[in-house]
């Protein structure tokens, strides 16, 4: 009987404070999302903004051993946003992470489980896109370049912007600062958008994204299917001296 691994996601998205949801797929299976619905607020004070944070998933680059390794690979886009009682999106943070478990024809892990999986801003430079691009920039730079391009602007002329068939910035300002696929980013924005809440933010604050994320609970195929499992935790806040640390973590079940 061929061994197994399976692919189970732990998605933890907070504002206030820490929520879980949960989702399992077979690898391969993309993950589909739904645009979050508008929250009923009360109207803003001066200088008030809402808050909101989108996270997507994709499983698309999973693959499952044959002849070769297999691996399991969570694509997570994170982004995180204020906007202001007239819709204006005032500040935006986007980040992602690649959480990836290779294992071998036999259902066995060959990562190290334990080592810590870092958000593509926690990489910098060491993410390696920079000496591939045509501009030279890293995956992070070009991430903050949307972010501040995507400022002032509304969800509908965010939506508006011009993309190609593959995917990329159309207009020229844009594509000069940001050469990577952006059709991914459009809607993970409105999602941010459209979710977000009056959690006492100001415009004056400065808009932070922390996130961590574990392969931790991963286990090898034995006579029970494998899993790779991918906890990512996440979470803005306004600029203070340290971000807000997860509590107890949240596991599948």
């Amino acid at each position: 009987m061929k061994k197994i691994i399976a692919l189970t996601l732990a998605l933890l998205l907070a504002l206030t404070a820490f929520t879980g949801c949960r989702a399992t797929a077979v690898v391969g299976v993309t993950q589909p999302t739904e645009t979050t619905k508008p929250t009923e607020t009360q109207p803003l004070g001066d200088d008030a903004v809402k808050t909101g944070l989108s996270m997507t998933t994709t499983l698309s680059s999973s693959k499952n051993a044959g002849e070769e390794a297999g691996l399991a690979q969570a694509d997570v886009t994170l982004v995180a946003v204020t906007v202001d009682e007239k819709g204006v999106i005032v500040q935006c943070v986007i980040d992602g992470v690649q959480a990836k478990v290779n294992f071998d024809n036999t259902g066995v892990i060959t990562s190290d489980l334990q080592n810590p999986v870092r958000s593509k801003n926690q990489l910098g430079d060491a993410y390696g896109m920079g000496k591939y691009s045509s501009i030279g920039k890293e995956w992070n730079e070009q991430a903050q370049a949307l972010a501040d391009y995507v400022e002032g602007k509304t969800l509908e002329e965010v939506k508006g912007i011009a993309i190609t068939e593959d995917g990329k910035a159309a207009d020229t300002d844009l594509s000069s600062s940001v050469t990577i696929a952006i059709a991914g980013f459009i809607p993970a924005i409105e999602a941010a958008v459209m979710g977000a809440q009056n959690l006492g933010a100001k415009a004056s604050d400065t808009l932070k994204l922390t996130t961590t994320t574990s392969v931790a609970g991963s286990k090898s195929a034995g006579e029970e299917a494998g899993l790779a499992q991918a906890d990512c935790y996440a979470a803005p806040w306004k600029g203070r001296p340290s971000p807000p640390a997860p509590s107890t973590p949240f596991r599948p079940r």
